[in-house]
């Protein structure tokens, strides 16, 4: 039997499977342009976490660096503050062993002036004695006084 080949046929079913592997090529063209699609939102929303993480890590960096500034100035300020403490201390040192020293001097000033004002309080009060004595026997008695006229050295 001879077979009769329908060229009309033959391309309608090319044209056909043309077709269809057209649809399916635009349908994986769709389905690879919507994965693009969600691959560029995937790295937007990437790229936006590392651009939030970059500026944390700055903010860190300068948080950290405002620190040790910080800690530096105080540091320096303490080495000052600790060098003039140290100062003070040494002057203070001075201050007491002058203050020590006069303490001393004066005690021992206090100690002879004691001695010396012993010794001219015994001299007085021996003289005052031998003097007390001369003016007894010089003084006359009262009976003396009474018949004796007193003589006025006013002018």
């Amino acid at each position: 039997m001879p077979l009769f080949i329908n060229r009309d046929q033959i391309f309608a079913h090319q044209v056909h499977l043309l077709e269809h592997k057209l649809r399916s090529k635009e349908e994986r063209i769709l389905e690879l342009e919507t994965e693009n699609a969600l691959l560029h939102l995937r790295l937007a929303e990437c790229l936006g976490r590392l651009r939030r993480d970059q500026e944390g890590q700055q903010e860190a960096q300068r948080q950290c660096q405002l620190r040790r500034s910080s800690q530096k100035s105080a540091h320096l300020s303490l080495g000052k503050l600790l060098a003039e403490v140290q100062v003070l201390k040494r002057d203070l040192r001075e201050v007491f062993a002058v203050y020590l020293s006069f303490a001393r001097e004066l005690e021992t000033q206090s100690k002879e002036l004691l001695e010396r004002t012993a010794v001219l309080s015994s001299t007085v009060q021996s003289q005052h004695g031998d003097h007390a004595e001369s003016e007894y026997r010089n003084v006359p008695s009262r009976a003396n006084m009474a018949t004796t006229p007193r003589v006025s050295t006013a002018p």
